[in-house]
């Protein structure tokens, strides 16, 4: 049975950044997650991963999946990504960039850029995954 578990929020620019590591309860303690002031065309993400027991994670498949999601009640799908890396020998220690992982096969959060992501000008978003309804703006 895989857990999934929220292991770092990162909020700026009106969305929030949630970091999921599947197959595993471990805590995440990132060092630098950077949002530029324009849209990125990726966004650093480092930090350390450790077991329940305390242990450095150090499996060779460890899988982390992105997701971006609207603020408000509504939370709303806004970017998806996963990165597998082969943290053999690493202490623990990962680094990645959001924007170059592997997107889902279908919906707005496979398709949107980060600049979309992160676009600041009022529209309106329709067909999205959402907790409440399928809009966000």
């Amino acid at each position: 049975m895989k857990k999934t578990a929220v292991l770092s929020r990162v909020r700026g620019a009106g969305v929030s950044i949630q970091v999921l590591l599947l197959g595993f309860s471990l805590v995440l303690i990132p060092s630098r997650a950077t949002l530029a002031q324009s849209a990125p065309q990726g966004l650093a993400l480092e930090g350390n991963i450790f077991t329940a027991a305390g242990i450095p994670e150090e499996s060779s498949s460890v899988s982390f999946t992105i997701q971006i999601k609207s603020p408000g009640t509504e939370s709303c799908m806004l970017y998806q990504e996963t990165q597998t890396l082969n943290m053999s020998n690493s202490g623990g220690t990962f680094a990645f960039t959001i924007g170059q992982g592997v997107r889902p096969s279908s919906g707005f959060e496979a398709t949107s850029s980060l600049r979309t992501t992160f676009n600041n000008i009022p529209t309106t978003l329709s067909g999205l995954t959402c907790q409440t309804g399928n809009t966000y703006t």
